[in-house]
Formats: structure tokens, C-alpha cells, sequence
């Protein structure tokens, strides 16, 4: 039984609490453990999620309610992930790149430096996708410490050759097509894709933060007027408050990290109104840092599943601890050297509504968080020392 005032013994029992330990060589009078000619200061803050032992809590008592339960006819609802081998020069690029990293990386980890790890996944996620430019990795002092060149912009890579394919394709079937980009930042891809698309002759339309949030229903429906066939934008501006019910096949050109995120937005089309058939894909190329990436995400969105009821054949994979970042997820499968998952089992074609709360996934805060603590010389979790605590080296 827990009193009003028991926040923080009830954050210990069922939160998720980080307890961050920053050790400095200075010699100075703040408050902390002094051992040797280090001082160590330890304090502990509330994270956003919930600890494994709530859910047990909760499940007697809660009712998980979606589409098909309602009693709707929904149209079928499938799921496919495709995974691409990459063109020889561009494996090539890639594969110098990560091996320098990785070179780089163990020796400053030895050294007890994680700083590198951030950009690390960053750069070898990012750069199959835009390995039209050059990709420059710095540490945090500026220095290059790895780079990847620039190859040929007149190549239709893989990836991009599916798209052009999948969106003609679904033009000559009447069908409208979505297309999800991580990269539409300061490493903006969408105008590429645009231009290779609209090379085919197919009318694709950008849509960026730009157009607010209270605009962009009335812009799509401009759009739809002016015969839009493809939309392409980043997942987090449809995720909420749009029903995109006038496409009907979505592709995950690149992958969003996180679960809530990637299942908003994929189920934009999924909504009462749909009289076709809903197919959306997952494109990854194969052997890559966003291939490990597809097989984590999938394991987290299959334990969603069994959690709200649904047996989804192959999702019968170990769940993620709990209280992580993505990001932090992704680092310990490398440094682990786990084994790419089979995609293929994980992310089975599936019909009908299946439903995936992001109950102990990723939260866009939490992978914030771990991205800024690598770029700022604060190490990635890479151990959890019980179910609802993770632990910070601070250097």
C-alpha cells in the first residue's frame, strides 16, 4: 500500500530510476565519496516508462480494445519486411567506414571513453541511405576520425530502385503510396527521393515540418486534389490526429526507433474509412547496422503484442530489458556481438488489427537523451543492474 506522499518509493517498486555516477579528478570540497585522487557523486532520477512488475499489476484488470474488436469490417491489415543486398561499391564504402570505426571505438572504450559511440551508430545507420554524399565522422574535439566518400549520384542505388519500383507498381494498381524517412533534417534525404521519383513520372510531394500541425489536413487534401501519388515525410508529423485513408501501402524507407512512433504512423491508413487492402513495408539492406536495427525493433513490437493479447506467430523472442533507450539497446547488440535476428520470422505478414503499446519500449525522450548523452561525453547504458534501475559512468 503505497501513501500520496510515497512517490519515490513507488517509482522504486514499479518506474524506472537512473542512477547516474560522475567521477572527477579535482580536488575540491563538493559533496561526494572520496577515494583515492577521484571524487564520486551519485544521485538518481525518474525516467519516463514502467517496470515489468506493473504490467502483472495491471493485466487482471485491464481490457485492450481495438479496431476489430469494435465489430468493424476492416479491410486486411499485412506487414513485410524487405531486406535489399547493397550495390558492390556501396557495401564497399560502408564496410571500410564501420571498420574504421570500429577500430577506432574499441581502442577509446579500452581507454574508457564512450564518447564515439553515438556518432558511431549514427554514421553507419545514415550512410547506406545517403551514400550519395560524403559521410565525415568528428569526435568531440573536432577531429575526423573516420569518413566515407561521396559515390556516384547518377546510381539508382537498391533501395532507392524498390521504391521507384513499389511506387509504380502501386500507381498502375490505382493505389497511393506513403514513404517514411528518418533522415529529413539537416541530412535531408527526401529531395533525392523526390527527384528519382518524380523521373518515373510519378507525382510525389514532400511534406516537412513546415506545414503546421493544424494546416496539414487541409494541405493534404489540396495535394490529393492536385493528383498526388506519393507522400514522403518524416513518421513523428503523421503519427497522431491524421487519417490517411486515401493511400493505401506505407513504406519505412528508413526506420524510426521508436515502437509508438512506427505504429502510429503505419496504422495512419488503417482506419475506419478504408475500403482496400493495407500493406506496409520495411525496407532495410541487408548485413547492415539498420538491419540489427529492424531485428530489435521487431523483438520489442513482438513483446508489445503478446502483452496486449495478440499471439503473433515468431514473436516469441526474449524481451528487452526494461527502462532503455534504443540507442543504448542497439550499442550492447554490437558490442555483444549479437547475431542479426531473422527478420522473416519476427516481422510475419499479418492481417486483421494487431495492436503494439509502447510499453517498455523507446520513448522519444529517452532516445534523446541517450543520443545527447554520447555526443556529450556520457556514456551509453550498457548494463542494467536490476529490473527498474540502469546505471550512468559519467567521466
Amino acid at each position: 500500500m503505497f501513501q500520496w506522499s510515497d512517490g519515490q518509493k513507488w517509482a522504486e517498486r514499479y518506474g524506472i530510476l537512473e542512477r547516474v555516477t560522475k567521477l572527477s579528478n579535482e580536488d575540491n570540497d563538493d559533496y561526494g565519496v572520496y577515494s583515492g585522487k577521484r571524487r564520486r557523486k551519485t544521485f538518481v532520477r525518474e525516467l519516463p516508462g514502467i517496470s515489468p512488475e506493473l504490467v502483472m499489476q495491471l493485466l487482471d484488470s485491464t481490457a485492450f480494445l481495438g479496431l476489430a474488436d469494435l465489430g468493424f469490417d476492416m479491410p486486411d491489415y499485412r506487414e513485410v519486411p524487405i531486406v535489399l543486398p547493397m550495390a558492390k561499391e556501396q557495401r564497399a564504402a560502408y564496410e571500410t567506414l564501420a571498420d574504421m570505426l570500429e577500430e577506432e571505438l574499441h581502442e577509446r572504450i579500452k581507454q574508457g571513453d564512450n564518447s564515439l559511440l553515438g556518432a558511431y551508430l549514427q554514421s553507419l545507420l545514415a550512410y547506406p541511405n545517403a551514400c550519395f554524399r560524403e559521410e565525415v565522422v568528428r569526435d568531440k574535439t573536432g577531429e575526423i576520425v573516420a569518413s566515407a566518400p561521396a559515390l556516384d549520384e547518377t546510381t539508382l542505388f537498391p533501395k532507392e530502385e524498390w521504391l521507384v519500383n513499389l511506387a509504380c507498381n502501386e500507381k498502375e494498381k490505382g493505389r497511393r503510396l506513403i514513404v517514411f524517412c528518418r533522415q529529413t533534417g539537416t541530412r535531408d534525404i527526401t529531395p533525392r527521393l523526390k527527384g528519382l521519383l518524380q523521373r518515373e513520372g510519378i507525382k510525389s510531394i514532400v511534406l516537412n515540418a513546415s506545414v503546421g500541425t493544424q494546416a496539414r489536413e487541409e494541405w493534404l487534401r489540396k495535394k490529393l486534389g492536385e493528383g498526388m501519388d506519393v507522400l514522403i515525410t518524416n513518421p513523428r508529423l503523421v503519427e497522431t490526429g491524421l487519417d490517411l485513408v486515401a493511400f493505401q501501402s506505407t513504406a519505412f524507407y528508413e526506420l524510426d526507433y521508436s515502437i509508438y512512433t512506427m505504429q502510429q504512423a503505419a496504422r495512419r491508413t488503417w482506419r475506419l474509412g478504408q475500403v482496400d487492402d493495407v500493406a506496409v513495408y520495411y525496407a532495410v539492406y541487408a548485413d547492415t547496422m539498420e538491419h540489427r536495427a529492424m531485428g530489435l525493433v521487431a523483438q520489442k513490437l513482438a513483446a508489445a503484442l503478446l502483452l496486449t493479447g495478440d499471439a503473433v506467430e515468431g514473436a516469441l523472442v526474449q524481451q528487452s530489458d526494461s527502462g532503455r533507450g534504443f540507442l543504448a539497446d542497439l550499442a550492447k547488440s554490437v558490442i555483444a556481438g549479437s547475431q542479426i535476428a531473422d527478420l522473416n520470422s519476427l516481422f510475419r505478414e499479418r492481417s486483421r488489427e494487431q495492436r503494439a503499446p509502447d510499453f517498455l519500449g523507446a520513448t522519444m525522450q529517452d532516445l534523446r537523451a541517450e543520443l545527447a548523452a554520447a555526443i556529450d561525453d556520457e556514456p551509453f547504458l550498457l548494463q542494467i543492474p536490476s529490473a527498474n534501475y540502469r546505471q550512468l559512468s559519467l567521466m
